[in-house]
């Protein structure tokens, strides 16, 4: 039989989209703090990743699925985040 503090059940889950795996983990905690702090830049700072790297991120995300993963628009008092 199997014991709680010997052995542990371990998953991934991803989303596939034409065959091609298309956002896992990483990916969907990224987008789910765009959406709970409404800013890419705020986003990519709490989740410890650079801005560049989230924008390039969701840009591969946007060619591959031919429209907008997130919508975006200028911030702040000069347009930044």
């Amino acid at each position: 039989m199997l014991t709680p503090n010997k052995h542990k059940l371990l998953f991934k889950l991803w989303l596939e989209y034409q065959g091609e795996p298309l956002i896992g983990k990483g990916g969907a905690e990224i987008l789910e703090t765009i959406k709970e702090v409404e800013s890419i830049s705020k986003a990519a700072k709490k989740a410890g990743m650079s801005y560049r790297y989230v924008w390039n991120y969701l840009a591969k995300l946007e060619k591959r699925l031919g429209e907008p993963v997130v919508k975006t628009f200028k911030g702040g008092s000069k347009g930044g985040g």
